[in-house]
Order: structure tokens, then C-alpha cells, then sequence
């Protein structure tokens, strides 16, 4: 057989005829065969000679051959006609189609399955009904959880030309749609839908049998659907926090558009943990629904007595595993990236060893890296040269990636410590990162050269904020330094001997030193409360036009945690003139004041980074204390204001607790701190040593078995403390 070896044979006269094309012959074989459009055919009647020359025994042959073919549509003329005629006659064959479909539909009752193509992914979220915020009439404890939309998917990383195949798309008319409920673009700002997460079946995978394997066969198998995993990292870019700052979306989105088999696809290691990350924001997948707190016991409040992990959690694990290989196939920077993700992941969920074990693997892993210095090649040694194991950045956006993952890093790392009473991995003094570069460079790729920007080791960083160099997220990561001082300094200062010896009195016991009159934490408080006073003046409120901006507004709230944090341990709420009191009494009004601005706007306080909710946590835990200290001294007007400054903060985040773990555990120990303002001093103090003993949990048990940060005790600090 010959074949047209160049163009001038790709004619009308070197091709067959088109109506004999279309006789196919149906015969004993299971081949199709093909006629020369004669009646009966030359392969019919070849083949009906064999069976006569060869019948078996009892065996009756038909007379005549009996030749199967399809009849022309058309005539042989009407087979030349242009494209344009060709056209008209499949659309009129379409519309004859779903002229039939909706006869159907109208006779059944039942619309035909829906193809789950990249252009017919659903419209049901943009028609789902819609739930208000929480207002005053509309409880903010609603047991109903409520999601926000993304805007419209972009499936432009899947195969066009074979999702569009009429041949596989009437092989895969034979299926049912693997994602009956996958909704479609939404509208471009996020809005909220009322189905509860724990109500939407999370789709399989394996559901989609071979035709999967078909259209993807090289996609990984842990990994969900391509086009769940576009939508999931398009929410993850479009509602968390920091997603931006971590990773480049545009240079990430076109890396997801290659094969699975590129050297260029993202790493497992990250997808999971987007996944992972994303699942609080999206129906589509499974949450497990909060415990009740009524029933659960208080001890167990940060457990979850379900062993059946959930989409988020599955993916988390993945994510872990996936480390490993990514490290042996030299990504040791995406592993990082990963542990940060994780990290937010158990932060929400309230997971202290696992946000623990990972913030502390992530900012460790950035020392090798380099990623704690401006410039890693640098060394201080005369003749020698730091070794870091990452190549030079290839452009602009690579080196502003890697400078603002260390940032998140170090700044989950800080937030999380607040949390217990164990020393931070990195010393700030080893560190001298440049900071971030502005979020709108960032995104457009415009490199900013590293001489004159601030870093860690700049003078008066915490109260010197340029303006061509400061935006909201610059100041996020400058709080969490705040936090970090604070924490070193409540942690080292008791270990410190020498500075006790030199300060304590001749006749004084070095243990009973006033920490409030040495030199660091006058110089901490001052940079505290000094951090804002150099603010750009655009960055100065958080809250405009009902518009939130996130990293502003938990910088200011780490602000006022920071004096809390710093006071707590040297305050006495009985003593109405103590003046740690009063500073906490001004941090925790400071906070009120932000938490009032949110409560008058319908932002979704669910999108906010989950470190406001500790913030909430502080600031409601010290105002019942200093309620109870002016109820038992008899201030009951005061007592009765600061108690209605209680709820509002409760209300904030009850809004949160909607969507976050960990505001609702939050919501649950505040609750917990209320009933001890209602009771009489002495049951309390009964309930206050029962509490104390169950909280204490051992550590050295399984990473689930997570214990209650340690600031959560200053009630029970401030109840056991004698007379």
C-alpha cells in the first residue's frame, strides 16, 4: 500500500471514495472490514466461498453471501462539498440531538448526565443560595458552617484536544459523571454558600475508572482529579492569607499546566499540602464536624476523638511522605515551603506538637539553604565561603521566593511558640535576611536591588518603617520579631544568673528580681509600643470601607499580644494600682477597639490569619480576669462594662469558629473562663485546680495528644495565687 509522500498527493483524487469508506461489513470476524461498494462484495463473497469450501458437518451456509453495509447519508456529490456545508450538517445533527435529550427530559423528568468537561463544570455555585453573615439577630454559634466562592477556574493546564475528542466523549457518555457537585466559576469576589462541608462527599478518584487513566495517565495517584486540584489551588491563591507570598502564582500556575512527568511540575510535597491547606475554604471535600462541647470532656478540647482522618488531613500525611522523596531528589527547598504550609494546616486545627514539629523543621531546614542571609555566599571567615545548598536564584522572583518563604517561616515558627514555653530553633542574631520585597513587585516580576533595604540586623527595624519598603505583610513579619523578643525575653531571663546576681540588692535573693526595671525590657516595651508611630500613613488603619486588609490588622493586634505577653507574668489583678494591670487593661482595650471595626463590617472573619484568633483568646482571657478582680472588690459597674466587652470579643470569634478549628476550641475555653466569672470565688478556685490537673496532658504521648498552651493558664495563675 502506498502513502502520499507529499502534498500534491493529498488531493481528492489520491484519497478513497468517501461513500466506500462508509460500507462496513459485519460478518462472523469481530474486525471491521471494508467493501468495495458492490452488492454483494468481493470480501463477502471470498469469505462465503471459504465457508462452503470448509462448512463442518450440520453446518448450513446461506445460498447467497449476505453482505452488511451501512447506507450513504449523502450523495457522492455532496461528499466534495466545502467545509462550510459540512459544518451546517453536524449542527443540524446537534440540534436534532438536543431536540431529543429534552424530549427525554421532559418525559422522565430527569436531566441527562452531565459531561465533566473543563467548560461544563457546573454553575451551581454561582446560583447556590446565599447565607448573611452573622449580624446581631443571626447567631454567629450556627452550627452550620459557611464557605466562600473562588472566581472562575482556570483549566487551561488540561488536554483540550482530548477532552474534546468526540470519540472519548461518547465513550465517556457511558460513565456517570465523577463529580456530580463540582461547582463552576463563581463570582470574583469571595461570597459565602450554605453547604456544609461535612455534607459533600468527597469524589474518588478510582470512580472514574480507565477513562481517568485514558485522559491522564501519567497523573499521580495520590493526588486528587486535575480539575479538583485546580480548583483547590485557586482557592488557596485566592483566600489564604499568605498563599501569595509563598509561592509566585502566575510561574506556579504555568508549571501546573505541564505534564506530571515534567522536570518543572511542582513537587507532591507542595500540591498535598495546598490541599491540605485549602480544604477549610472549599465544599467539595469533606470537614469533620466539630465535637460537642457539652458532651466532650474539657481536658480533651484540642483532641479529636475521631480516628477517621479527614480530606485535609489524609493530604497533610501525604504531604509528609512526599518530603522524603523530594529531599532525596535534591527540593529540599519545596520541602520547606511544604512545612510552612503544613504548619498553617495544624495551626488552624489547633495540632501544637505537629505546628511544632513542622514550623521548627521548616526554619531549620532554611539554615543549609541560606535562606537566613541576604547573601549566603558571604562569609566573615577571611579565605572562606559559606556553603549553602541552593544554587543562585535564576531570576528576580526565584530570590524573592525564597526570601519571603524564610519570612513565613520564621514568622509561623514566632507565632506558634506563644504557645508553649519552649526556646524558638533560630536565634534572631543569626539571622540577616533582607525583608520582603513589595507584594505589587513581587507579582509583576520587578526586582529590587538588595542595597539600602532593611533586614533583620538593621538598626531600629521595629520603629523605622520606610516607605518605599513597607506594605502590610512588612510589617506582619516585623510583629512576629516583636513576639520573638518577647519570648526570649520571659524565657532567658530567669536562666540568666549573671544579670540576676548584678541586679538583686545586697540583702536581696537574686529569684525575687523585678524583670520590669532592667534595661532589655524597658527597651522591649518601648519598641512595642513605639512600633507604629513611623507607620506610612496608608498603612495606618487595617479596616476601610468595610476592606480588610489581614497581614495590617494581625500586625496590630501581635502589637498589643506582645504587651500582654510581656506583662502576664508579673501582673497582679487584685491590685487596681499594679501597672502591668493597666498596661494589659490598655493592649486589651487596643484590641477591643479593632475587634468593634470588625464586628460593623460583613468581612468574612474566617479568612484571617488563624494567630488573630490567639490574639482574641489573650485579650478576652485578661479582661474576665481583671472583671472577676473588680467584682470581688466590689467595682460592679466596671466588672459589668468589661463583661460586655467579653462577648463582643466572643462574638468575633464565634465568627471565625465557623470555618476554623481553632477558633471554635478557643470559643469553647473562653466559655470555660465565663462560667468561672459567674461562680463564687471559692467554687472557682475548686474548678480552677480540677482544670489545671486535666490540661496537663503528656506530651510524650501521641502527636494528636496535644496539650493546652501554656498562656491559657493566667486564669488559673491568677485564682491560685495566695493573698
Amino acid at each position: 500500500m502506498s502513502y502520499p509522500n507529499s502534498e500534491t498527493d493529498l488531493t481528492s483524487e489520491a484519497m478513497p471514495d468517501p461513500e466506500a469508506l462508509t460500507h462496513r461489513i459485519e460478518f462472523t470476524s469481530k474486525r471491521i472490514q471494508y467493501s468495495d461498494a458492490t452488492k454483494p462484495c468481493a470480501t463477502c463473497r471470498r469469505s462465503h466461498k471459504n465457508a462452503l469450501a470448509h462448512a463442518e458437518p450440520g453446518v448450513v451456509v446461506p445460498p447467497e453471501p449476505v453482505c452488511t453495509y451501512d447506507e450513504a447519508t449523502t450523495t457522492h456529490a455532496s461528499t466534495h462539498d466545502g467545509p462550510k456545508s459540512r459544518y451546517e450538517r453536524l449542527e443540524n445533527r446537534i440540534n436534532e440531538l438536543e431536540s431529543l435529550l429534552r424530549q427525554q427530559d421532559d418525559g422522565t423528568g430527569q436531566s441527562p448526565p452531565q459531561q465533566h468537561t473543563p467548560a461544563s463544570v457546573g454553575s451551581s455555585i454561582a446560583h447556590s443560595p446565599q447565607n448573611p453573615l452573622p449580624t446581631a439577630s443571626n447567631s454567629p454559634t450556627s452550627t452550620e458552617n459557611t464557605f466562600v466562592n473562588v472566581p472562575p477556574l482556570q483549566y487551561s493546564a488540561m488536554p483540550s484536544t482530548t477532552m474534546s475528542d468526540p470519540v472519548l466523549m461518547g465513550a465517556a457518555s457511558a460513565f456517570p459523571p465523577p463529580y456530580p457537585n463540582l461547582p463552576p466559576a463563581a463570582d470574583p469576589l469571595p461570597t459565602v454558600i450554605s453547604h456544609p462541608p461535612h455534607q459533600v462527599p468527597t469524589p474518588p478518584q478510582e470512580d472514574m475508572g480507565f477513562l481517568f487513566e485514558l485522559l491522564w495517565p501519567s497523573w499521580p495517584a495520590r493526588l486528587p482529579p486535575p480539575d479538583l486540584l485546580h480548583h483547590l489551588v485557586d482557592v488557596f491563591f485566592n483566600v489564604h492569607p499568605h498563599a501569595n507570598r509563598i509561592l509566585h502564582r502566575s510561574t506556579f500556575q504555568a508549571a501546573l499546566s505541564l505534564s506530571p512527568t515534567s522536570p518543572d511540575f511542582p513537587r507532591l510535597c507542595v500540591l498535598h499540602a495546598i490541599c491540605a491547606a485549602a480544604s477549610f475554604y472549599t465544599t467539595l471535600v469533606r470537614q469533620p464536624p466539630l465535637p460537642d462541647w457539652q458532651k466532650q470532656p474539657y481536658k480533651l478540647i484540642f483532641r479529636r476523638l475521631n480516628d477517621e482522618p479527614s480530606f485535609g488531613e489524609l493530604h497533610a500525611r501525604y504531604a509528609h511522605e512526599a518530603q522524603g522523596e523530594a529531599v532525596q531528589a535534591g527540593h529540599i527547598f519545596e520541602t520547606v515551603q511544604s512545612d510552612v504550609i503544613l504548619s498553617w494546616f495544624y495551626f488552624t486545627h489547633g495540632k501544637w506538637v505537629e505546628v511544632w514539629v513542622a514550623s521548627g523543621d521548616a526554619i531549620r531546614n532554611t539554615i543549609p539553604l541560606g535562606l537566613h542571609l541576604t547573601d549566603p555566599t558571604t562569609s566573615f571567615v577571611r579565605g572562606g565561603k559559606r556553603i549553602t545548598l541552593l544554587p543562585p536564584a535564576k531570576d528576580s522572583v526565584e530570590d524573592e521566593t525564597r526570601r519571603s518563604t524564610f519570612w513565613l517561616a520564621y514568622a509561623v515558627e514566632r507565632f506558634q511558640a506563644v504557645g508553649n514555653g519552649w526556646a524558638t530553633s533560630v536565634d534572631d542574631k543569626s539571622i540577616s535576611q533582607t525583608f520582603p520585597a513589595l507584594l505589587d513587585n513581587f507579582q509583576r516580576g520587578i526586582g529590587v536591588p538588595l542595597k539600602g533595604r532593611q533586614r533583620m540586623n538593621s538598626k531600629d527595624i521595629l520603629t523605622y518603617h520606610p516607605v518605599d519598603q513597607t506594605d502590610s505583610f512588612t510589617l506582619y513579619v516585623k510583629s512576629s520579631i516583636l513576639l520573638s523578643r518577647v519570648k526570649n525575653f520571659n524565657s532567658s531571663f530567669p536562666l540568666n544568673q549573671e544579670a540576676l546576681d548584678s541586679l538583686a540588692a545586697p540583702d536581696q535573693h537574686p529569684q525575687h528580681v523585678d524583670p520590669r526595671s532592667t534595661a532589655e525590657f524597658q527597651k522591649i516595651e518601648a519598641q512595642i509600643w513605639a512600633f507604629r508611630l513611623n507607620v506610612p500613613n496608608h498603612l495606618r488603619n487595617p479596616i476601610v470601607n468595610n476592606t480588610v486588609d489581614g497581614h495590617l490588622l494581625a500586625a496590630y493586634f501581635t502589637q498589643y499580644t506582645s504587651i500582654i505577653l510581656l506583662h502576664n507574668p508579673h501582673t497582679d489583678h487584685r491590685d487596681i494600682t499594679c501597672v502591668s494591670t493597666q498596661k494589659i487593661l490598655t493592649a486589651v482595650r487596643g484590641t477591643l477597639e479593632y475587634v468593634y471595626a470588625l464586628c460593623n463590617t460583613s468581612f468574612d472573619l474566617t479568612l484571617l490569619d488563624p494567630s488573630i484568633s490567639t490574639s482574641f483568646l489573650m485579650a478576652a482571657t485578661e479582661i474576665i480576669r481583671i472583671a472577676r478582680a473588680r467584682k470581688e472588690a466590689g467595682l460592679m459597674e466596671e466588672a459589668l462594662s468589661m463583661r460586655n466587652d467579653f462577648d463582643v470579643i466572643k462574638y468575633a470569634m464565634s465568627r471565625m469558629a465557623e470555618r476554623l478549628p481553632i477558633a471554635a476550641r478557643h470559643v469553647a475555653m473562653i466559655d470555660r473562663s465565663l462560667e468561672e466569672f459567674e461562680a463564687p470565688v471559692g467554687a472557682v478556685m475548686g474548678a480552677i485546680e480540677d482544670f489545671e490537673n486535666a490540661c496537663r496532658t503528656d506530651v510524650q504521648g501521641a502527636a494528636a495528644d496535644t496539650f493546652v498552651p501554656f498562656h491559657t493558664y493566667a486564669i488559673l495563675q491568677d485564682a491560685t495565687t495566695p493573698n
